[in-house]
């Protein structure tokens, strides 16, 4: 008797079954390392204290640092026009609320920009399932998302502290002036300009007078 009845494979076949091997082998040779090293790169950038979450820190630090020396130079300058020259108790005040903002801002925007490091993270490990089910994956625009962020949130906050703080400091001119013209009487008699919540103040030269004299 003889042996078993052995199938052969048709040429279509034969031609399938190495289609699929030099798929298996082209993605040995180039697609695995490019996964691989796309798997190690998003699992080193999501670590905390990455270098990525450090570059993009400072990224955010010095982008509100440069807004913010802009926006003090313009705020100085226009205080300039205002009689209000470096030293003022104005120019402080206003100077001093621009550092103040600044701070606020720098912590701020660092603190977005290592959230947006996560949202890249995630997205590359989005990426890399997509590559596992056969899928393309898709590209990690989220380092360049938040660099631009960064940017534009450091150009916002500027812009909005130099007006709030110039706004102020002109407020605060006009509101003195008013409060000294205010105490002058038709009859040429003076009184106590009205202070910070409504009450009392005379300079220290003239405490104890009766009048200015």
């Amino acid at each position: 008797m003889g042996g078993g009845n052995s199938v052969q494979e048709t040429p279509a076949q034969q031609a399938l079954a190495e289609h699929a091997n030099n798929l298996m082998a082209d993605y040995q040779k180039r697609l695995a390392p490019v996964q691989q090293r796309m798997i190690e790169t998003t699992q080193t950038m999501g670590r905390e204290g990455s270098s990525a979450r450090e570059a993009a820190a400072g990224r955010a630090g010095a982008d509100v640092e440069a807004r913010f020396g802009q926006a003090g130079q313009k705020l100085q300058a226009g205080l300039n026009t205002t009689g209000a020259g470096v030293g003022s108790s104005k120019a402080k005040l206003a100077m001093g609320g621009l550092s103040l903002d600044k701070a606020a801002a720098k912590g701020q925007n660092i603190s977005l920009s290592d959230q947006a490091i996560t949202g890249a993270y995630m997205q590359g490990l989005s990426s890399i399932a997509a590559m596992g089910r056969g899928e393309r994956a898709q590209v990690n625009t989220g380092l360049a998302d938040q660099a631009s962020m960064s940017a534009r949130q450091a150009a916002q906050d500027a812009d909005i502290s130099l007006q709030n703080r110039m706004g102020n400091a002109q407020l605060a001119g006009q509101a003195v002036g008013l409060g000294f013209s205010q105490a002058m009487k038709p009859n040429g008699t003076t009184s106590t300009p009205a202070g910070i919540n409504g009450g009392s103040y005379l300079p220290n030269g003239l405490r104890g007078q009766n009048n200015y004299g």
